[in-house]
């Protein structure tokens, strides 16, 4: 429907332009909605979708909103109308129905509470009965509606886009069954010479054994054929994340495997991998809160004192480089949080230790110094409670972004 308009507004541009007239390109504001049609913004498309029939249900009760405001406008203007109440200002006090409904609709955000009933007050106490009705009803309790019904619908109607994305993938994978099945004593099946064959084609580079474990499990009656019910939870096995022994293995472990595998390397490990070592460094990390607490940019021993948490900080990522492997390393997000922060301040310290004090930039000192409190922030990580809503919120960053994006378009 976009494109249409825009040929549309352009034939009218030329023609106002020819004809020596100013011409407005309204469609350009339409053009970030190209971007919901491209494949890459299947999330967006599903949230527009999600939007649109959550739309029809909430009218009711935004129509309910706006009819008792119009009543609360009416109610404010024929009892302080003709009153010749003043604003701080000196603007008339709800002189016309107008600024009543606009002030009340403001007064429903809250950000001219309590200024827009001081006049009133300041005749009456009583009339503060009248703000306090409508708040109750406007905002506390038509707001809550709204969004409770807005959150009851989009559950709802999200509810039904997963359910017809999670059967039209079963479709598409009945379809393929379909395609790749055999007739066995009159039942249809797939063998296990075209399952590895399909297995090649969609990941050539995957080894052999990967596709004999997932053989394994689907077979679960063990007839060495899978049936349709069998087929269909294919999708759902690929996505379990598969790895061999030898992918787990560490990168020192690869290149000098008999030192990680001596007796001192695997006590260093068991060490890594306790609790107490966890532990350790959030004492230090504690201690060094405090010392940022009590410390003063012109004492001499703050300088040494954060060189020693710098150390042993470090100290304590190499170990877990060492014990845990880069990839399984880098896969917890407390463990890349510990990294960039530290890193960054260990860069930033060495630029500061070489340059001269009288030459230091106030920008540096600013940006270690928030590197420095950053650091406390691990501890959340080491706290279970706390560490369950962090990952909560890093779970619900995602929709955000695809909201974010929404709201963008």
């Amino acid at each position: 429907i976009f494109a249409p308009l825009t040929f549309i507004d352009m034939i009218i541009y030329i023609g106002l332009v020819e004809s020596d007239k100013q011409g407005v390109r309204w469609s350009r504001a339409l053009r970030p909605l190209f971007a919901v049609n491209f494949p890459e913004m299947r999330q967006i498309r599903r949230s527009f979708r999600n939007l649109r029939r959550t739309l029809p249900d909430v009218f009711n009760v935004l129509f309910l909103f706006f009819f008792s405001l119009a009543i609360f406008a009416l109610m404010a203007f024929k009892l302080f109308g003709d009153k010749k109440y003043k604003w701080v200002d000196g603007r008339p006090y709800f002189a016309t129905y107008w600024d009543s409904l606009f002030d009340l609709y403001v007064l429903v955000t809250t950000a001219n509470n309590p200024d827009i009933m001081m006049p009133a007050f300041d005749q009456s106490p009583y009339y503060v009965i009248f703000f306090v009705v409508f708040l109750v009803v406007c905002y506390f309790i038509y707001m809550n509606i709204i969004l409770a019904v807005i959150y009851n619908n989009y559950r709802k109607h999200l509810k039904n886009e997963v359910k017809k994305a999670v059967y039209s993938k079963r479709q598409q994978l009945g379809k393929a069954f379909d395609l790749l099945a055999i007739c066995i004593d009159k039942k249809r099946v797939v063998t296990r010479s075209r399952f590895v064959q399909l297995m090649k084609y969609l990941n050539p580079q995957k080894n052999p054994l990967i596709y004999n474990v997932l053989w394994i499990v689907l077979d679960s009656d063990e007839s060495d054929v899978i049936d349709k019910g069998e087929f269909l939870k294919l999708s759902d096995l690929l996505n379990v994340e598969v790895t061999e022994v030898k992918d787990r293995a560490t990168l020192f472990e690869k290149r000098f495997p008999r030192i990680y595998r001596s007796e001192t390397s695997k006590f260093l490990i068991k060490i890594v991998k306790h609790k107490l070592f966890t532990l350790t460094f959030d004492l230090l990390t504690l201690a060094n809160a405090i010392v940022i607490g009590v410390a003063n940019s012109k004492d001499e021993w703050d300088d040494y004192a954060e060189w020693f948490f710098l150390a042993m900080f470090m100290s304590e990522i190499i170990l877990k480089l060492y014990a845990l492997g880069g990839r399984r390393f880098f896969r917890r997000m407390w463990n890349v949080f510990d990294f960039v922060v530290i890193g960054a301040a260990l860069i930033i310290g060495l630029i500061e230790a070489v340059q001269d004090e009288d030459k230091q930039s106030r920008v540096t000192l600013d940006v270690l110094l928030v590197l420095r409190v950053l650091r406390l922030v691990k501890i959340i990580g080491n706290i279970g409670r706390f560490k369950v809503i962090v990952l909560t919120m890093t779970k619900i960053i995602p929709s955000l972004l695809t909201y974010g994006g929404v709201i963008l378009v």
